[in-house]
Parts: structure tokens; sequence; C-alpha cells
């Protein structure tokens, strides 16, 4: 016998008509819904399923202090930290949850007044939520609290941060990546965490949403090194420069303007595109893993007007997670490698394409060229 209503939390607290709509989608378990209506991608349904909540009506608060125990399992936990569709929680000074996300979607007039919530109209849009968003949206007084509780905290952190920044937070670099993802981009992410591991350094992993055209598996990098905290001081973003937008729609802007932002970028010919230049703007360095990049991107005429430093940083071999094949048997006249058997006098000629990149960028028929002018018969 379930001793609460299915309109309850466990604690007799209301469960709003948004926050039911939202945790349809989230758990896709109708498909009644607009898809996409609060900003819901599949990362964020995958994250939310991760942490295995098995009922989402349950919620326990500590009688001593007043906040969500074991909230890394509550449903009303997860509502409490976020928004989900940025790729870090927005913690802090300039704490906003996903709750108050929530109700900032469903009301376009609110939104109207305050276009930038979590930066430019910040403190007017939590003066609306304190004040008004209770009465108006019916919100239960233990999701208030919750929130109350977890804004003076992070007010009280921010205040720390000021007094003694070396202590609190320190030195440390997060790589933004798709690190997990099969494909040229996602491989580097994973690279330069291992690098930057490897002499010990503090760091840890943001993954990016998205590139969903592409395979992704865990493993690359330990799952205790992703977080979505945007606690170090300094950023890697290891996705080219035309990326630059989606990044900036992930990525808070409020949290960008204070981190030290450097881009990881990549291009194969000794033109950089000059309509990519204009990104060099919202970074502070970029990094790339060649000098033929460096020179790329220096030599453009429309460097001068960004003069931003351009740094090398090679790729280092990462033999632990190297994906070398490493099945090569000889059976008779053939040659297995891998899936693949290959008659062992035959000349074997491999050539690299990924069809979800740049056709022109790849060039895979040049490689048919050189096949052809090098053995013409």
């Amino acid at each position: 016998k379930i001793p609460y209503g299915f309109d309850t939390f466990k604690d007799g607290s209301k469960i709003l008509p948004e926050i039911r709509r939202f945790y349809s989608e989230l758990t896709d378990i109708s498909g009644a819904l607009k898809p996409y209506s609060f900003q819901i991608t599949e990362n964020m349904q995958n994250y939310y399923n991760d942490l295995k909540i098995s009922d989402p009506f349950d919620i326990e608060i500590s009688p001593e202090t007043g906040n969500i125990m074991h909230p890394e399992n509550s449903f009303v936990g997860y509502l409490f930290d976020g928004p989900y569709h940025h790729i870090v929680d927005i913690n802090g000074a300039r704490y906003f949850s996903q709750f108050e996300s929530i109700l900032y979607q469903i009301r376009p007039d609110v939104a109207n007044v305050y276009p930038e919530p979590y930066d430019g109209q910040y403190k007017g849009f939590k003066v609306w939520f304190k004040k008004s968003a209770p009465a108006e949206h019916l919100v239960p007084h233990t999701f208030m609290n919750i929130w109350k509780k977890k804004s003076l905290a992070a007010i009280k952190y921010s205040q720390q941060l000021k007094t003694n920044m070396s202590d609190i937070v320190p030195f440390g670099v997060s790589v933004l990546g798709w690190m997990n993802g099969m494909f040229g981009v996602g491989i580097s992410a994973s690279l330069v965490y291992h690098s930057l591991n490897s002499v010990n350094a503090n760091v840890d992993n943001i993954y990016l949403y998205g590139a969903l055209e592409h395979e992704h598996v865990k493993g690359r990098v330990p799952d205790s090194s992703i977080t979505r905290s945007a606690s170090k001081p300094i950023n890697i973003f290891v996705a080219n420069a035309d990326t630059t937008p989606l990044l900036m729609d992930m990525y808070p802007h409020v949290l960008w303007k204070s981190h030290y932002n450097i881009g990881y970028w990549a291009w194969e010919l000794n033109e950089f595109p000059s309509e990519w230049m204009k990104h060099l703007s919202h970074y502070d360095e970029v990094f790339v893993p060649s000098v033929y990049i460096k020179d790329s991107i220096m030599s453009s005429s429309l460097y001068e007007k960004f003069n931003i430093p351009i740094t090398v940083f090679p790729f280092a071999y990462d033999t632990e997670n190297s994906m070398t094949i490493k099945s090569i048997t000889k059976i008779k006249d053939d040659i297995i490698i891998g899936n693949y058997k290959i008659p062992s006098k035959t000349f074997v000629f491999l050539g690299v394409f990924d069809y979800f990149s740049i056709f022109d960028r790849k060039n895979p028929i040049a490689i048919v060229n050189a096949f052809k002018e090098a053995f013409p018969y």
C-alpha cells in the first residue's frame, strides 16, 4: 500500500503540473508532449536515468538541517541543481536551479521582463521567484525552503571564495569535449585529458552535448573524472572553431566570462577559414596540435585584429587507451586483421575518412588519385 497519493510527494507536498510535465518528458514515458518543450536533450535524459531514481515521489527532509537527505538519489534533489540544458551547474553567487528554469520557460511574460535571468536581470528574477512564484504557481513550502538553503549556501561559498581564493579553488583545468566519442575531435579531448593527468595536473572532464551521429563509448576517461562543476578556473574547449556558437549556448555566459577559456582547434589546410576567425574574440588563448595549424591561423590577415596567443600543444600517445588493432594472425595464406581476411601476398593500402565530417576537408578523392598516380597499372 502506498502511504501517499499520486498527486503529492512523500512528505505531502503537492506535485505541480509543471513538474509532472517535466518528469514525463525527462523519462520519455509520454508521447503526448511536444518534443523538447523543456529543452530536454538525450544527454539530460541519460544523466537523470544514470541516477537510478526508483521512486520520484520520494522526498526525505532532515529534521536537523532541513536539507534533502540523499539528494543525489532524489528527483527533487535533481530539480535543485542544474539547469541541465547547460553542461555545467550554475552555483556560487549566481546559483540557478532546474526548477527555476522550468518556471521561467513556461512564463514568457516573466522572460520578457528578465531576458537575462543568469546575468543582467539575475537579481530581479530572484526577487520575482522568491515573492511571486510561490503564490502564482502554488510552490510547496518544502521546495522554497530547499531553494532558500541552497541559495544561502551558494552566497556563503561565494563570499568565502572572495576572501581566500587560493585556499578555496586550487589551480586546475576542466577539459570540455566529447571525450567518449569515437571520432577525431572526441579522441582529441580524451588525449588532452590524459596528457594533463599524466603530469598530475588538477584536471577533470565536462562532457559536451550533441554529436549523437557518432558512436560514444564509456571508458575513454574515468567516470570519476566527469563532472558538471565549473569550479576549475581554466577551461579547455576541445572543439573546432565553427562550434563556438554551440559551446556558448551550452556554457552559461555568466560563468564563461569568469574563467580563462582556451579553444583547442584543428584545421587541415594552410589557409584558416576567414569566417571562423571572429570566434577568436571569445577565447583568451587557442591551443593547436601542430605548428602548421598555428601558422594557418596567424597568417590570416584578420589575426592582428584579435592577437591572442596561439600555443602548440601536441597530442600525446595514449598507450593505455589506444585503439590500435591488437589481433593480427596468419592462417595458411591469409592474414586476419580484426574482422578482415586478406590474402598474404596482397598489397594493402589504407585510407581513413570520416563520413560525418566535411567532405572537402577530409578529401577522400585525393587518396584515390594518389593511389592511381602511384600505381597506374
